[in-house]
């Protein structure tokens, strides 16, 4: 890896304008200037270069700018060893091509580096020597990723600058926009991992003294957060929505938002099997959120199986209660050895099986005459049904709500009733040629998942009474409201 300068040799090197007496200064041209002016050069702010590469373009026939190329390599070497410093290897790069056409110029400059620039290698650019034309291709190359990672710099006019004059110039705004805009669009359709690679594509191509950087790689964290939250990664996610929270470019809505969805992320990981009661719950109402973006998306496959997650995990949820009402029953439910019908309560995973054996168990005199067991669900947007009594009532109920007919299928000829139980877990998308999932399917299971959460957080079965999916804080609207949030805090950010 190797320090690099690159610049075209202009008219106004090595000593300035040469038809303006007070520009014309020895080493005062606007190539040496950005290396050796005290007010900011390269050279005098520690910047060491290993090789230094001075392009020049003739007329045919003549030999001006290749003349001054070498009166400007002299310089380079003679300023390097006053200075006690060691002497960069210099090379002059002649061009031919006209230095007035910047397609021209561009395509001349593209040839004469292709090979020499080695990965890894750190590329400093003057843009202030040379034409028009060969200051629009530094531009070219560097705002659309051609030179990756190049930094130019700019070397003021003397008769106007009061302070600086070697400046850093911001090449890579139309680039960093169009990561910006594809950032925000995926977004807002719930593609979220695309939307995290372009916003920390942004955030890269962002200038560090720029304030957006932070932003836009908290704006990633965020994205990326929500992504692999979707995944079932809680811990990671948790990490990452703490990771955007810590940047101060955050206006005060959209860190809220933030901090909401971060409050709905279950303590754990992804393969952890301690999580609470509450939060399999906060997973389940995050999946829940989620079946509304898939529906957007018209991805009812992957909406059907996620809806069959999202009842496990409600089920799950109880799982300590199970306990309780064993322990009442006398059931060791640590004792493996026992077969007993009640004692599978604890470790059947299938929910169906799960619901049987609950319905059983909770009518046990034992269960049934003793002190309620009861469980509170504690959701956003103050959701919270407290003392919910689990009897054999509530298991047989929502034993109902799992086999319940949601519509009908007559492929065979006559019509028979398709289950909520059936369409979750057949869907193609687990079924290999089964037949794809109906938008009718899909708003059907979405109204009976709103049925079954208004169910066991509220203790009733309106519908109405329970927030429809995409309205949740992990909804459709949600991300589109953050979608929203992150556009206008970026809105003349970038």
């Amino acid at each position: 890896m190797a320090n690099v300068f690159l610049s075209v040799v202009g008219h106004s090197d090595p000593d300035g304008n040469p038809r303006s007496e007070a520009a014309l200064k020895p080493d005062n041209g606007p190539l040496l200037a950005t290396l050796f002016d005290p007010r900011g050069g390269l050279v005098c702010e520690g910047i060491r270069f290993d090789r230094v590469w001075l392009l020049c373009c003739d007329v045919p026939g003549k030999s001006e700018m290749f003349d001054k190329a070498n009166q400007v390599k002299g310089r380079i070497e003679e300023l390097h060893a006053e200075s006690g410093l060691e002497v960069p290897r210099c090379e002059i790069l002649r061009l031919q091509c006209d230095p007035s056409d910047i397609e021209n110029c561009l395509d001349a400059v593209q040839a004469t580096l292709e090979g020499r620039l080695r990965t890894g290698d750190q590329v400093h650019i003057g843009m202030s020597s040379g034409s028009i034309g060969f200051q629009a291709a530094w531009y070219e190359l560097t705002s659309w990723g051609i030179l990756p990672g190049a930094t130019c710099w700019r070397a003021l006019n003397p008769l106007y600058v009061k302070g600086r004059r070697v400046v850093r110039q911001d090449t890579t705004r139309h680039l960093r926009q169009q990561y910006v805009e594809r950032g925000l669009d995926s977004l807002s359709t719930d593609h979220l991992y695309d939307a995290s690679v372009s916003f920390r594509a942004a955030s890269l191509a962002t200038p560090e003294a720029q304030g957006p950087s932070s932003l836009l790689m908290s704006l990633s964290n965020a994205a990326y957060a929500l992504h692999v939250w979707d995944s079932g990664d809680w811990r990671a996610a948790r990490q990452k929505l703490q990771a955007a929270l810590r940047t101060r470019s955050f206006p005060t809505e959209l860190r809220d938002h933030v901090i909401l969805l971060l409050s709905l992320v279950p303590e754990g990981g992804r393969k952890d099997e301690r999580l609470t009661n509450q939060g399999l719950m906060k997973s389940a109402y995050a999946v829940y959120g989620s079946l509304s973006r898939k529906f957007y998306q018209r991805d009812y496959e992957n909406l059907a199986t996620r809806a069959r997650s999202c009842f496990e995990r409600i089920v799950k949820s109880y799982h300590s209660a199970h306990g309780e009402a064993l322990r009442r029953i006398g059931v060791d439910v640590f004792d493996r050895e026992d077969s007993r019908p009640e004692k599978a309560l604890w470790w059947a995973n299938e929910v169906g099986n799960i619901l049987s054996l609950a319905k059983d168990v909770y009518a046990h005199p034992s269960v049934a005459v003793g002190e309620r067991i009861t469980r509170k669900w504690t959701l956003p947007e103050n959701v919270e049904r407290t003392d919910v009594p689990l009897t054999a009532g509530f298991w047989s109920r929502l034993h109902e709500l799992y086999f319940e007919p949601l519509c009908s299928d007559d492929r065979d000829g006559h019509e028979r009733p398709v289950t909520f139980a059936e369409l979750v877990n057949n869907s193609a998308e687990l079924h290999f040629g089964r037949p794809p999932m109906e938008r009718e399917q899909a708003q059907k299971i979405l109204g009976h998942l709103r049925k079954v959460f208004a169910f066991v957080a509220l203790g009733t079965e309106n519908p109405e009474s329970f927030s429809a999916s995409e309205d949740t804080p992990y909804g459709h609207h949600s991300f589109r409201r953050l979608s929203q949030l992150a556009k206008s805090a970026l809105r003349g950010a970038t």
